[in-house]
């Protein structure tokens, strides 16, 4: 088995989603190129880390890529076949990064469920934190969007690996359910401005 690499990991996506990835990255990348000359963009950069590419992959990618590797690929949880590209890849960059995030007290921390945090440029509310299974393993934060224009959508992250993500707000409402209705909680934070301001 050859050890992953961005480069090997970026050769098995298409072209349009090398585009996606260029911009969440902020990486000049000529459009007209072919897929190899993307993928080289890329490596000179040298901005991109293996393990923040691996955490912006969608599981089937996942799973595709570790196919394509010959690494195990059974399993239908992001943070398990991402956690085996990362050891395959060697064990520097397979422990999870240091949380440079800060929570709103200042310390760097965890979200829990109900809190309001950002990640990838939008606002989200934490449903649920799935604590990693053992030592080594990321925390799986489940979110549901609460911007405008993309409300309702759901999104797993593997919060050590997601970078930029921050609290920004923790909420003081207890979840009773595995589902929020983001129009309940909406309703309930435009209440509790609006009677702030009274």
């Amino acid at each position: 088995m050859t050890a992953p690499s961005t480069a090997s990991i970026l050769a098995l996506l298409t072209k349009p989603r090398l585009v996606d990835l260029a911009r969440t990255f902020d990486i000049a990348l000529p459009l007209s190129a072919t897929k190899e000359e993307q993928v080289a963009a890329f490596t000179r950069a040298g901005t991109l880390r293996f393990r923040s590419l691996v955490a912006q992959l969608q599981r089937d990618e996942l799973k595709a890529a570790c196919r394509a590797l010959a690494i195990d690929d059974s399993g239908r949880a992001r943070a398990e076949l991402a956690a085996r590209l990362l050891h395959a890849h060697g064990a520097t960059e397979s422990a999870p990064p240091p949380q440079l995030f800060n929570s709103v007290e200042g310390s760097a921390c965890l979200p829990t469920a109900g809190a309001i945090v950002s990640v990838r440029h939008r606002q989200w509310l934490v449903e649920n934190v799935v604590a990693p299974p053992k030592a080594g393993d990321l925390t799986v934060v489940k979110l549901v969007c609460l911007d405008d224009d993309n409300q309702d959508r759901a999104l797993d992250v593997l919060w050590e690996l997601e970078l930029g993500a921050k609290v920004t707000k923790l909420s003081r409402m207890v979840l009773a359910t595995s589902r929020v209705s983001i129009r309940r909680v909406t309703l309930r934070l435009t209440c509790t401005r609006s009677s702030g301001t009274a």
